[in-house]
């Protein structure tokens, strides 16, 4: 989630990266996501098998600037984590 969030947070601040790919923990699904001309793109495929082919990412805005173009890599910085949630009782 942390990794998907930072995609996200890159991809409306205008970086650019260049085909990165986050897994799942158990590897079975995977997000690939990559600038082509300026223009963000991902695919989603489970057991190496295509959910989503290779689709244009970005929103178009009535009153501002588009964010479907005009993107370039500035940085990439990777870290990962282990979260586990235990309930509690009482």
């Amino acid at each position: 989630m942390k990794q998907t969030t930072l995609l996200l947070f890159l991809l409306i601040f205008g970086c650019q990266l260049q085909a990165q790919e986050l897994q799942s923990p158990d590897g079975r699904f995977s997000l690939s996501f990559e600038i082509l001309s300026g223009k963000p793109t991902y695919a989603l495929s489970l057991d190496n098998q295509t959910i989503i082919a290779r689709s244009k990412l970005g929103l178009e805005l009535k009153s501002t600037t588009s964010l479907m173009e005009g993107f370039a890599v500035k940085n990439i910085e990777r870290s990962t984590f282990d979260e586990t949630w235990e309930p509690v009782w009482g």
